[in-house]
């Protein structure tokens, strides 16, 4: 029988691909005047079958895919990205066990040598790996192993990946450490208000930010990596009980003087950190809404786009485009409703901001829809998988193609 794991590869030039997949990919991205085109990378490659695809990460020059198979014997696949298409690179064994197949993360350095692994697999005490790309190596960190990292709350604080920030799972003290990955070594340990849902580290390695997963889940804490001073931000009163926990989207402008946050429900709301300035700004953007709100940011930092659901009857989709090029006054600029979906899966916005990429759930496929950003007016739509796991929208750093990992699930 043959396996129906996928990961969609969404090309932005023109590419053939087979009818087995694991990745869909889209091409192109970033010019407006050009149609997407969607292809799937195969699923076996070397007698090796993907069979848990559930995370993708790109190098930062957009020439490499990495996909980790959390599978019962994990391993990292390296896919390079060409102008005709794709190759396959090799396979990294992770030299691990993981029967019940838990979901690992991934994520790559800067200069695109090392790769970072990590889960919590089968009741261990967690599972962090640094993988060299140059010589395909394997080299496992134990420093943490009684306040293991969770998922989302880890990441390189520097370009060469030879440290790293990590959130504790011990919910009777939140930390943060500082890890040298090159002698295994914790160089620094922060406390914080509760334990970490997410930690994520801005461009330029200046500032981490943290969302909590405990009684402060409308509470962010940025810290700043160079003075090594925080400072906390919470939801004002007033609103308090109108939105909901606090759901780090990761979407930082280039500077990395601005970030945005999203949220888990109440209304549609946006949370806008000015992190030059220090401050949070909180703007209702509809005020009769009560769903989830999804937002992403310019590169140049200038607009929001924002997308809520609506959970009436029938359910809706609400797109916000607001300015915030004035971070203390953020106005709304246009407004879209999308009726045909009922779920945001992701978003995205092309470097150079010309497109909107929204992930959503259509009548239980997952559909990528692409907006002009001029004017929010539906361009595209592509139907990637009948699957309706949960997973995410990559989209390369220079905009020419996108990948969403399509896991397997029951009915798929």
């Amino acid at each position: 029988m043959i396996s129906k794991i996928k990961i969609s590869l969404i090309n932005y030039v023109s590419v053939a691909f087979q009818a087995i997949i694991i990745i869909a990919l889209i091409s192109p991205i970033a010019y407006s005047c050009k149609a997407e085109t969607v292809g799937f990378i195969e699923n076996c490659t070397n007698n090796k079958c993907l069979s848990k695809p559930n995370n993708i990460t790109v190098s930062s020059d957009g020439n490499h895919l990495l996909t980790i198979d959390s599978s019962e014997n994990p391993y990292i696949r390296k896919i390079k990205i060409t102008a005709g298409g794709f190759t396959e690179d090799g396979i990294i064994p992770l030299n691990i066990s993981n029967t019940n197949s838990t979901e690992f993360e991934i994520d790559i350095s800067e200069d695109n040598k090392k790769a970072l692994v990590y889960g919590k697999p089968d009741g261990q005490s967690g599972i962090l790996i640094i993988v060299d790309l140059v010589t395909n190596t394997t080299k496992s960190l134990n420093c943490l192993n009684s306040d293991s990292p969770l998922p989302n709350s880890i990441a390189f604080i520097d370009s060469e990946g030879k440290k790293i920030i990590a959130g504790n799972s011990n919910a009777s003290q939140g930390k943060l450490f500082i890890v040298n990955t090159v002698n295994d070594q914790i160089e620094k340990t922060i406390n914080i208000k509760d334990t970490p849902n997410s930690v994520k580290v801005s461009p330029k390695y200046k500032h981490a930010i943290i969302t909590y997963r405990g009684i402060n889940n409308q509470t962010a804490t940025v810290y700043d990596l160079e003075t090594e001073g925080s400072k906390d931000f919470e939801t004002p009163p007033d609103i308090f009980f109108l939105v909901h926990n606090f759901l780090f989207s990761n979407s930082f402008n280039l500077l990395g003087t601005k970030t945005v946050i999203s949220s888990i429900g109440g209304n549609h709301v946006l949370h806008l950190l000015d992190l030059k300035n220090k401050k949070m700004i909180v703007k209702i953007l509809n005020p009769n809404s009560d769903g989830l709100t999804l937002s992403a940011i310019y590169p140049d930092g200038s607009t929001v786009i924002s997308a809520g659901i609506n959970n009436t009857n029938p359910v809706t989709i609400k797109v916000y485009k607001t300015d915030v090029s004035n971070p203390l006054s953020p106005s709304i600029l246009k407004t879209i409703t999308i009726n045909d979906s009922t779920s945001i899966i992701d978003l995205d916005i092309s470097t150079d901001q010309q497109k909107l990429f929204i992930l959503t759930l259509k009548n239980s496929n997952k559909v990528l829809k692409v907006f002009s950003l001029k004017d929010l007016t539906l361009i595209n739509e592509y139907t990637v998988s009948a699957n309706k796991l949960n997973t995410k929208l990559i989209i390369s750093p220079d905009s020419k193609y996108g990948a969403i990992p399509l896991p397997k699930s029951n009915s798929n």
